[in-house]
């Protein structure tokens, strides 16, 4: 792959500097601007970044002059070979009422502010446009772009005009692979705020600084500023979070500075053990950290809330307590056949398809047997996944809307974009809108066909039809629990058991040491049951080490702070801050785990104190963690074990990397995963 190039305007201080050495962190080489007064500290940017191997370019320009601009981008273009990212970060302000300004003093405000961030667009993307690799467009907007100030008129008008702009290029630049988008910081430190603190506490009799601690003080919930690096880091985290690398990203960044990294204004993430308990946990006289509004606005958000979605701690614990019962040992007991049959199934059916050297996608197959075992759980009847080998449209569809988290997720951090999105994507948007629907309506009707069926099965709705006698539950209610249902309980475990197969067909010494020990346990195929094959530890080893190295549920789980504050891991937070233990950095992290890169089965086997085995929680922790985990280990123990029993199994792709190739989007995107399945011979 080509080394990607980025071109950032007023670079020399503040935010556009903080941009430039984060994408310059991110692997792309740089084309540094600013006005020629500025090119020391230029120069200075230049050899930092050039000491850490960064070809960078040093380019002077007026951005508000046209000749300045179009020699700006060619001169990018030339020297480094093209130009995949333009950030038009270069911007003024003019502190004074509408009163106090001169005519020419707006006309410099617009002239650098919107008619300079307009040349950056148009001339980056002809030369996009010629290049014919698409590319991104990213302009410097300001919180003042949505809610105008009285001491800047003429610097919230060039806000409001390069939200308006942007919205505008990025409808016309989607034809050519181009995305047009901006960012809007709030209260950041910066050269620029200190001249305003000073103009305003001039203005107003205030001390010096003054100004922009009030600011602080009554419009940011952590009542920190914003540094330059936050914003740049604000950009960056939504950026991997819609490109699937997010998990990763945030490693990265716990490797780098410790167990807790600001990853947002008001937003932290930890990767100690303790960050669950604390966070997730219950601690006495604490109150309890309430979930965020990542929450909010799934399906069924409109008419009901489910066990998922429900933020308040009292009536979570009330839906907690009538969905037990679906999970309980007895329960489970009398699921066990339900989860069988469709097993069974499975063993039966990959034996049957003959696919040659190429091998069976076993991803594909386990997310239709997981599909099925939920179907029959929750609606008593599965969905044909196995028996068809085609995956069902309504599967289909839940999936695919999971990639509206990550994109409600940068919504709400860049409310701008909504709107862009709203336009450029309607089509996009207004298929997943209609999938939504398509959802809840096919969830009612496979609801109201079991309630009229009045069956006495064993399975999850007859518990919440049992809790309708103490509760009450609507049926868009148990729509809802029941669409939670099918997603949670079902993908993760197809996850897990994808990821034991990789790991197990890529390390044959772990292989070989699990196949003697569930062959070694039975007589026959029949032998094998929850009962009998929970006992086998090393296959259990293999399916929590599967669900470190790779979390189920690889995103974060949001929480916010109490008011009154609270204390994280030794850090005192405010009120209102958002929370989370990052699933996946904690149980990734070096701090935790000795190579935590490599898949060891055995250290769930042996006390390793390098080894800090609580700091991987799959299944979340607390009062609001997992319901159906002892489900999950019924379908990982009797699925595996009876896959390793009747089949040897070979990886047909040896190129595979499962972490370089799967992305994550609220759940993960796995690669397929091409596996040779040759039946055993007993004699």
């Amino acid at each position: 792959m080509s080394i990607r190039t980025a071109l950032v305007t007023g670079s020399a201080n503040g935010i556009g500097r903080a941009i430039a050495l984060r994408l310059a962190q991110d692997g792309f080489q740089i084309a540094i601007n600013d006005l020629a007064s500025q090119e020391v500290k230029l120069r200075e940017l230049q050899y930092e970044l050039e000491l850490k191997g960064v070809r960078t370019a040093v380019l002077t320009a007026d951005i508000s002059n046209e000749d300045d601009v179009a020699s700006l981008i060619r001169n990018t273009s030339e020297m480094l070979g093209g130009i995949d990212v333009m950030v038009a970060n270069a911007g003024v302000i003019l502190v004074k009422p509408i009163l106090e300004i001169s005519a020419s003093e707006w006309d410099k405000v617009q002239a650098i502010n919107v008619r300079g961030v307009f040349l950056c667009y148009k001339y980056a993307a002809q030369e996009m446009i010629k290049q014919g690799r698409g590319g991104k467009l990213i302009g410097a907007c300001s919180i003042s772009g949505y809610r105008p100030s009285q001491f800047a008129p003429a610097y919230s008008v060039s806000k409001w005009a390069v939200r308006g702009l942007t919205q505008a290029v990025a409808m016309d630049m989607a034809q050519h692979g181009i995305t047009v988008n901006a960012y809007c910081p709030g209260m950041v430190r910066t050269d620029m705020w200190e001249a305003i603190d000073t103009s305003l506490t001039t203005r107003m009799g205030l001390p010096k600084g003054a100004a922009f601690e009030n600011g602080v003080a009554t419009r940011i919930a952590s009542k920190k500023p914003q540094t330059p690096e936050d914003v740049a880091g604000l950009a960056l985290y939504s950026w991997n979070f819609m490109s699937g690398r997010q998990p990763y990203r945030q490693l990265e960044l716990h490797e780098k500075y410790g167990p807790v990294v600001r990853v947002a204004p008001n937003e932290l993430s930890f990767s100690s053990a303790s960050s669950w308990q604390e966070i997730y946990g219950v601690r006495k006289g604490v109150e309890p950290f309430i979930k965020s509004e990542f929450y909010d606005g799934g399906n069924f958000a409109a008419e009901a809330l489910s066990i998922v979605s429900e933020r308040d701690p009292k009536k979570h614990a009330e839906m907690r307590r009538y969905l037990g019962t679906a999970f309980s040992d007895r329960s489970l007991k009398s699921q066990e056949p339900m989860v069988a049959e469709c097993v069974d199934r499975l063993i039966e059916k990959i034996g049957m398809v003959d696919v040659g050297t190429q091998g069976t996608d076993m991803v594909m197959w386990f997310n239709l047997a997981t599909f099925d075992i939920i179907g029959s759980l929750a609606f008593g009847k599965d969905f044909g996944g196995v028996e068809s080998g085609k995956e069902h449209f309504w599967i289909s569809i839940v999936t695919k809307s999971l990639r509206m988290g990550a994109l409600a997720d940068c919504f709400r951090r860049f409310p701008a974009l909504a709107g862009i999105a709203q336009t450029v994507f309607s089509g996009l948007i207004d298929k997943l809108l209609k999938d939504s629907r398509t959802h809840q309506k096919y969830t009612m009707d496979l609801v109201q066909s079991r309630l009229a069926s009045q069956s006495d099965r064993e399975d999850f709705l007859t518990k919440m039809i049992e809790a309708r006698n103490e509760a009450a539950i609507s049926d868009a209610q148990i729509g809802a629990h029941s669409s939670d249902f099918v997603i949670a309980g079902s993908e993760t475990t197809a996850t897990t058991l994808s990821c034991m197969t990789y790991y197990l067909l890529k390390n044959p010494a772990i292989l070989a040491r699990l196949q003697d020990e569930v062959r070694s346990a039975f007589v026959s195929y029949e032998d094998i049951t929850a009962a009998t094959a929970t006992p086998l530890k090393y296959l259990r080893a293999v399916a929590q080490e599967a669900m470190r190295v790779y979390p189920p549920l690889p995103f974060a789980l949001p929480r916010v702070v109490p008011n009154g504050g609270c204390t994280v891991d030794g850090h005192f937070l405010p009120g209102g801050t958002t929370v989370s233990t990052s699933t996946f950095a904690a149980s990734m992290s070096s701090s935790n785990f000795d190579e935590p890169w490599e898949f060891r089965p055995e250290r769930w086997l042996v006390d390793n104190p390098t080894d800090d085995l609580d700091a991987s929680q799959p299944f979340s922790y607390g009062t609001r963690s997992c319901m159906g985990r002892s489900l999950g280990w019924m379908e990982i123990h009797t699925t595996m074990a009876k896959l390793v029993y009747r089949y040897d199994l070979e990886l047909a792709d040896e190129s595979l990397d499962w972490h370089r190739d799967s992305r994550m989007h609220t759940l993960w995107e796995k690669p397929r995963l091409m596996v040779k399945l040759k039946p055993r011979v007993f004699l």
